[in-house]
């Protein structure tokens, strides 16, 4: 038995989408409507829903759907180059995808409100930094540490640099009276009691 596809559109589907639906059973429906429950009829003959809608009427149709897909095509916008010079939009199929949930969240839009929201986030000390702020970081950042694998011998050259440079340390030995006092004296005695 073929799978019944109900297909919501005022075009009819291109060969790659009704290609890449196998052997169903596709019945068109074309006219407009305000909400998805004026096809309760047809959504319950059909097993899955290729639906082409704002997405206000798409989260209707996954309503009424249960647990039937609702899928949605994906196509490449294409430009096509045409004698005189505009350019022509040309859909090329791509795949079917499952829509799974939509979730719509809206609010009322006041753009005083809106205005005065951006300046005070673009004068807060949480904004975006500039783009002058991330060059600067950027430049801060390539000066950082760096390290740098040396070879025994030239590890040898460099110790003897360091002590070149700095001659007072590097020949001075720490005795008893240099070290870290940590409370105990050079006398006591730690053996277990």
């Amino acid at each position: 038995m073929s799978t019944k596809v109900l297909w919501f559109s005022r075009h009819d589907m291109t060969p790659d989408q009704r290609a890449a639906l196998g052997d169903s059973e596709i019945t068109q429906i074309d006219k407009t409507i305000k909400h998805a429950s004026e096809l309760a009829d047809e959504i319950s003959q059909c097993d899955v829903l290729a639906v082409v809608a704002p997405v206000e009427l798409q989260k209707e149709f996954l309503e009424q759907a249960g647990d039937k897909p609702v899928i949605t095509a994906v196509n490449d916008r294409i430009l096509i180059p045409t004698e005189n010079g505009e350019s022509k939009v040309q859909f090329s199929f791509v795949k079917w995808e499952q829509v799974k949930k939509i979730d719509i969240v809206k609010e009322d839009f006041d753009i005083g409100k809106y205005e005065q929201d951006k300046e005070e986030k673009e004068n807060s000390f949480f904004s975006e930094p500039s783009e002058e702020d991330l060059e600067a970081f950027r430049h801060e950042e390539e000066q950082g540490d760096t390290y740098e694998m040396v070879s025994g011998d030239r590890l040898e050259g460099l110790e003897d640099e360091h002590e070149a440079a700095a001659p007072e340390v590097a020949d001075h030995e720490a005795g008893t009276e240099d070290r870290e006092t940590d409370g105990y004296d050079a006398g006591d005695d730690f053996e277990d009691r």
